[in-house]
Parts: C-alpha cells; structure tokens; sequence
C-alpha cells in the first residue's frame, strides 16, 4: 500500500507521460524565473524600487536581498544566463551557463555556446552530454593555457602599478595627518580665544 500522496500520483501513469510532465515543468519553471530575472534587470537599470518608501534608500543589492531573498551574486549568474545567452539559458538551464563560463572564462564561453549550437543542429537526436563535456573541455584547455600567458606577461606591471598605488597612498595619509594636526591646533586657539572671551 502506498501512502505518500505524490507516489500516488504519478504510479500508474506511462513514464513517457511523467518525463513529459517533467519537462513541461521545468520549461514554465524556467520562463517564469527568466521573467523574474528580467523584472529585477529593469530595476536595476532604472532604480523603480525605490518609489516603494520601504525601500527609498536602499541600494540594488540590498533591495533584491531583503525584498527576494537573493544575493547579488546569484542574480548576477542569472542575468548573465537570462540576457546574454537566453537561448543557452533556456535549453539548458542558468547553471550550464555559469559552469561553463567559470570553466572557460566569458570569452570562450560564447565559442563553447556556438559549436553546441553547431553540433546540436547537424545531429538528428541533438548533443548528449558527453559530447557537450568533451566540448567544453577543449576550451578549459585553451582558455586556461591564454590565461597563464597573459597572467605571467602582466604580473611585473601589476606588481609595480601597486607599488606606485601604495607610495601615492601613503603620501595621502601624510598629507592628511597634517591636516588633521593643523585642524586640532585651530580648534585649540578658538577654545582659548572663546574662554578668554567668555
């Protein structure tokens, strides 16, 4: 006997008809967050939220967490899924989109993205995901051998554009203690002139 009311459901349908079930869920599931996603993207882009007086001062980030539930970061993986590769997004999922742009870099992304789209379309059954992890793979390979180039060419001039950071830093500093010193001094005169007064 089962009791779970959810087993209940689905146990004597086709299994055809629950992966349909499935996938027609997950489909409206993805549109209506892609929709979610382009609403916070508008106000983002044109500070709406804050005509709600609850949240007048707030900032984007702070609405979106208080307001959704959402941290900056994880809308920021969405955006990018949803407005730049809606497609990807869409057939995929958001989390496809942000493993392979954390695997491949934002660049290489994009070629990953298209030679998919290229094999999907010359494949009658479509990619499987075997040959979608081979293909990302070649471009791991590629984006992290750029990478570790361009990395060790730029690191001297990272090393000595921070080292002039530091020294112009310091000089700030200095030349805000001395102010600071000068400004203590002058309210120490007017303390003793309104004394002397009083």
């Amino acid at each position: 006997m089962i009791s779970n009311p959810i087993i209940k459901r689905y146990i004597n349908m086709p299994l055809s008809k629950v992966e349909g079930l499935a996938e027609k869920s997950c489909l409206a599931s993805l549109k209506e967050r892609r929709k979610f996603i382009e609403i916070l993207f508008f106000f983002q882009q044109t500070k709406r939220y804050t005509q709600n007086k609850k949240y007048a001062t707030y900032t984007f980030s702070q609405y979106i967490r208080d307001r959704y539930n959402l941290k900056m970061s994880d809308y920021r993986e969405e955006k990018t899924a949803f407005i730049e590769f809606p497609d990807v997004a869409m057939k995929w999922g958001p989390g496809f989109v942000s493993r392979v742009r954390h695997r491949c870099g934002a660049i290489n992304a994009r070629k990953v993205f298209d030679e998919i789209k290229d094999k999907d379309t010359s494949l009658q059954g479509g990619v499987c995901s075997a040959k979608v992890e081979t293909i990302i793979d070649k471009h791991v390979k590629i984006y992290t051998s750029a990478a570790a180039t361009a990395d060790s060419v730029s690191l001297g001039n990272q090393v000595e554009i921070l080292k002039k950071n530091l020294r112009e830093k310091e000089l700030q500093i200095s030349k805000l203690k001395a102010t600071i010193k000068k400004i203590r001094g002058e309210n120490r005169l007017l303390k003793s002139v309104s004394k002397k007064a009083a």
